[in-house]
C-alpha cells in the first residue's frame, strides 16, 4: 500500500496540471453545522451558510471549526467548489491545491482518481489518516474526507461539463439533518445525479419525438387509419440528405449518452450499496462511542431508510433507459435506410441525367451524320483539282488527295480503337512495367 501511495502521489505532482496565474481568486463554499443550544444536548440547531472562501485561507478554512469539536458543536460539514479552466484543468494553484488536501487529510492514493479525471466510486482508509472518499460521473467529480475524532467532513466538488454546484447544495441541504454521518454525500449525489439524469433524459426523449415525427417510425410517429383498411398508415416526411445527417447524428450522441448514464448508475448503485453495508455492519469509522457514536447511527439509519424509494426509482429508470436505448438503435436503422434512398434517389437521378445526355448526344451524332455526306460533297466538288468547264473534268493530280486522306484516316480509326481497348494506356502490351491497373 506504501508503494501505491508513493507512486500516486508522485504521478500527481508530475503530471497534474493547475491554474498556472498566482492571483488568488475565491471559491463558493457550503457550510452545514449542527450544534447543541441546551447544556443536556435536548435541543438541536441547524445552520447552513453560504460563502466565498479566498485561494489564500483555503487550509484556514478547512480546519475552522475544529476547535469547535467541543459538546456544543455535533458535526460539521464543509464542501467547496473548485470548477475548470476551458473544461480541462481545475481553476485553483498548485500551492492551494496542496495546502486544501493537507488540511483535509486526503489519502494521497485518492490523488490519483483526480489526477486521471476518473469516474466511478473509491474508498481509502490507511494508519492516521481520515476516511477518504471519491466519486466521479460525467458532470462533477466529489472528494471528501471525514475526521472522526473532530466529527467533521470536507469535501471538494469540481465541476466537471457543467456548472451544478447550486443544485447539488440545495439536495444536500434536504439531509443536513444528517451530516453526523458522512455517507450523507453518498445519497445527496445518487438523488442530485438521478434529477439531472431526469432533465436531460426529458430533454433527449423531445428531440427522439421530434425525428420520429418527421420520419414517420417510432411510437411518435403521427398515425392515421383508413376508413376501410385496420392497419395505421404513416404519413412520413421527405427529408433532404443534410437533415437526416444532422438527425442520424443526434440520435447516435443521444444513444451514447443512454449508455453513459447506465455506467453512472452502475456507480449509484455501489454508492447506495456502501450506505447500506455501513448500516448492517455497523461500521463506526472510528467515532468513539457516546453521543457522536448514537448521532452518527440515527443519521445512518435515516438514511438508509430513504434507500428504498431510491432505489426503486433508480430501478425504474435503468429499465426505461434499456428501452429508449432499443428504441434509439431501431430509430438510426431507419435514419440510415432513409439515407440508403435518398442517395439511392440520387443515383438514379444522375443516371436519369446521364440517359438524357446520351440520347441528346445521339441526336447530334444523327443529325451530324445527316449531313457529312452533304458536306463531303460540297467541298469535294469545291476542289480545283475538278474543272467542270474542261475536257477532263478530273486533273490527273487528283489521286494525292486519296493518298493523303486514306492512310490518315486509318490512322485516325486505329487510334481510336487502341483507346477503346486500353491496349497502350493500361493493362495493354506496351503498358510500362510495374502497372498495378486493369
Amino acid at each position: 500500500m506504501d508503494g501505491l501511495v508513493k507512486l500516486s502521489q508522485a504521478h500527481f505532482d508530475n503530471a497534474y496540471g493547475f491554474r498556472v496565474s498566482q492571483a488568488p481568486i475565491e471559491h463558493a463554499t457550503l457550510e452545514i453545522s449542527i450544534s447543541a443550544t441546551e447544556p443536556n444536548g435536548t435541543a438541536h440547531q441547524t445552520t447552513v451558510l453560504a460563502s466565498m472562501v479566498s485561494e489564500n485561507n483555503l487550509s484556514s478554512w478547512a480546519k475552522a471549526g475544529v476547535e469547535s469539536g467541543s459538546p456544543s458543536c455535533e458535526a460539521h460539514l464543509k464542501l467547496i467548489r473548485i470548477d475548470q479552466i476551458h473544461g480541462e484543468i481545475p481553476n485553483i494553484s498548485k500551492a492551494a491545491f496542496r495546502s486544501l488536501t493537507s488540511a483535509m487529510g486526503v489519502h494521497p492514493a485518492a490523488l490519483y482518481m483526480v489526477c486521471g479525471k476518473y469516474d466511478g466510486f473509491h474508498t481509502y482508509k490507511g494508519p492516521g489518516l481520515s476516511h477518504t472518499w471519491f466519486f466521479g460521473s460525467s458532470t462533477h467529480a466529489l472528494l471528501w474526507c471525514f475526521s472522526p475524532s473532530k466529527r467533521q467532513t470536507v469535501g471538494m466538488f469540481f465541476e466537471r461539463r457543467r456548472a451544478n454546484f447550486q443544485d447539488f447544495c440545495r439536495v444536500l441541504s434536504a439531509f443536513s439533518d444528517h451530516i453526523h454521518a458522512p455517507q450523507v454525500l453518498f445519497l445527496s449525489s445518487a438523488i442530485h445525479q438521478q434529477h439531472n439524469f431526469d432533465v436531460e433524459t426529458a430533454s433527449e426523449l423531445g428531440v427522439i419525438h421530434r425525428i420520429e415525427q418527421q420520419t414517420g417510425f417510432g411510437p411518435s410517429a403521427v398515425k392515421t387509419y383508413a376508413l376501410i383498411k385496420s392497419e395505421p398508415t404513416v404519413k412520413m416526411v421527405r427529408a433532404e440528405i443534410d437533415e437526416l445527417t444532422v438527425w442520424s447524428q443526434a440520435v447516435g450522441e443521444i444513444s451514447v449518452n443512454f449508455s453513459n448514464r447506465g455506467r453512472n448508475h452502475h456507480t449509484f448503485w455501489k454508492m447506495l450499496a456502501t450506505l447500506r453495508q455501513a448500516e448492517e455492519d455497523s461500521d463506526t469509522l472510528g467515532i468513539p462511542q457516546g453521543p457522536a457514536m448514537e448521532r452518527y447511527k440515527a443519521s445512518l439509519r435515516e438514511l438508509c431508510n430513504a434507500l428504498p424509494t431510491i432505489e426503486r426509482q433508480m430501478e425504474t429508470y435503468d429499465e426505461y433507459i434499456l428501452y429508449l436505448k432499443a428504441r434509439t438503435e431501431r430509430l438510426s436503422s431507419v435514419l440510415f435506410t432513409l439515407l440508403t434512398h435518398v442517395d439511392a434517389r440520387a443515383g438514379i437521378s444522375l443516371a436519369s441525367a446521364a440517359k438524357r445526355d446520351s440520347s441528346s448526344m445521339k441526336t447530334v451524332a444523327i443529325m451530324t451524320m445527316a449531313f457529312l455526306p452533304a458536306t463531303f460533297f460540297a467541298a469535294l466538288f469545291a476542289m480545283p483539282l475538278l474543272e467542270w468547264d474542261g475536257s477532263h473534268m478530273v486533273q490527273k493530280g487528283f489521286w494525292v488527295y486519296w493518298a493523303c486522306t486514306i492512310p490518315v484516316t486509318l490512322l485516325v480509326f486505329g487510334l481510336w480503337l487502341g483507346i477503346i481497348e486500353r491496349k497502350w494506356i493500361v493493362g495493354g502490351k506496351g503498358s510500362p512495367k510495374g502497372s498495378k491497373h486493369e
